[in-house]
């Protein structure tokens, strides 16, 4: 967690303490220190920097690591994100040693999340050690869990994390994904001399100051290409790291973007979930727009509910306020149209479970549909897919729970097609046609 504003490494009163270093990299290391300050001067590593990083980076002793693992990550947080967890968990687990993931709604930006979200990571530290240090109680398990703000506390108006949980861990690039088409007209952005003015994403260690940000933060104009979704049919959870295609061209073949995907409201009011971003340094780049191809993007790893009716805005900007660009003013074409995919969160709730009749679960995401741009190609592994009823929002426990629509859907090439009737846009009676064994799209 980070220290609360005001509170972190030489904010405090009096003089500087006994032996403090270089007030420039605070308390690094004096190789690290130059290195960083090389890197931020040129806005590239040079070699003795990158092999200075690769020494003292962890990935280069995870196949050695064998005591069972717990790794706690923040989801709020420009510093560590989300990838360099599920980068530690992937590299411990491959020689078998025990490993659990947990996310939890806190991080650097966030501090350390609701108090709800405080206890579960307690609970879940005091489970691991008490087994695996003290040798008390049964083992933990290696099931994921994660959490997302759900709203506030009746009570006293704080927030209120609502926890999640799946038997295993599938990595930011989720089990299953969703796609959605954004669009808007070629676009021109211009890079600014020495990145100023910037665009601003985050304030890192900002903690709960984090949160000021929302509505003040934004993109520069002529700085940013931006492109639009419809509005969004069903409310989807994002949980994973999205992924963008696009397209760019440059006059000197090479461009330094940064990529992001905000959640933009009825009213258009857009929000950019903890304030991530993508940055990006593309090369061998054409000169003419028309010669441009198409090049996949991850972004940082998040968690999301997108609702019914808010749209999602691709922005590709040419500065950010955290990062060095490129000193040299130049001008970048972005073309039309762009793919964004989400992997959706399939899981449980986790406590308490929900009730009866009240609808789809929020993990719950919406079946493919043929004619249309969300895609999402089940498993052939499983148990064969129910039938179940939904009418208005209720549901029969233990039931597949599938969404209506007035089409006739394939769930994947394996499968045969199944239909289902719609009455005013309400969920109705939807039968289905069971082909090879698959999981339900919708846990009940």
């Amino acid at each position: 967690p980070s220290p609360d504003p005001g509170a972190g490494p030489g904010t405090g009163p009096g003089a500087a303490p006994t032996g403090a270093g270089d007030p420039s990299c605070g308390r690094f290391t004096a190789d690290v220190c130059a290195a960083y300050l090389r890197i931020a001067t040129a806005g590239r590593a040079d070699q003795a920097a990158v092999d200075l990083l690769r020494r003292s980076s962890p990935a280069g002793v995870l196949d050695r690591i064998k005591a069972p693992t717990l790794l706690v990550q923040g989801e709020a947080d420009t510093l560590f994100p989300l990838g360099e967890a599920d980068a530690n968990a992937r590299g411990i687990a491959a020689t078998g040693t025990p490993v659990r993931v947990a996310w939890f709604t806190g991080g650097h930006d966030g501090g350390t999340g609701p108090r709800s979200d405080e206890d579960r990571v307690k609970f879940l530290t005091v489970q691991w050690l008490d087994h695996y240090v003290k040798g008390e109680g049964d083992a933990p398990g290696d099931d994921f869990t994660w959490s997302r703000i759900a709203g506030f506390d009746a009570l006293d108006r704080g927030l209120v994390a609502t926890g999640y949980r799946r038997a295993d861990y599938p990595g930011l690039a989720g089990n299953s994904r969703r796609e959605v088409t954004v669009a808007g007209p070629a676009q021109p952005i211009a890079n600014p001399p020495n990145g100023n003015p910037a665009a601003i994403s985050s304030i890192p260690f900002a903690g709960g100051l984090a949160s000021l940000l929302d509505g003040v933060a934004g993109d520069v104009p002529g700085q940013h290409a931006q492109f639009e979704s419809a509005p969004l049919a069903e409310a989807v959870d994002v949980a994973g790291a999205p992924t963008v295609t696009v397209r760019a061209a440059s006059p000197t073949g090479e461009a330094v973007l940064f990529v992001k995907l905000y959640d933009v409201d009825p009213d258009g009011a857009a929000t950019l979930p903890n304030g991530l971003v993508a940055p990006i340094r593309l090369t061998g780049l054409p000169q003419r727009v028309q010669d441009a191809r198409p090049v996949t993007v991850t972004l940082p790893g998040i968690v999301r509910r997108v609702e019914a009716g808010h749209r999602l805005r691709l922005v590709v900007a040419t500065s950010d306020q955290a990062y060095t660009t490129p000193a040299e003013p130049t001008v970048y074409t972005v073309p039309r149209t762009a793919r964004s995919a989400c992997p959706p969160s399939t899981a449980s709730r986790s406590p308490p479970p929900r009730r009866s009749g009240a609808g789809c679960s929020p993990a719950c995401s919406p079946p493919s549909r043929s004619g249309s741009s969300w895609s999402s190609p089940w498993s052939a592994a499983g148990t064969a897919a129910r039938t179940g009823r939904c009418i208005r929002g209720t549901r029969t426990p233990r039931w597949q729970c599938a969404h209506c629509a007035r089409s006739t859907r394939t769930a994947s090439s394996r499968c045969r097609t199944w239909t289902s009737r719609c009455t005013r846009g309400r969920w109705w009676a939807c039968s289905g046609r069971t082909g090879p064994a698959r999981p339900p799209p919708c846990g009940c």
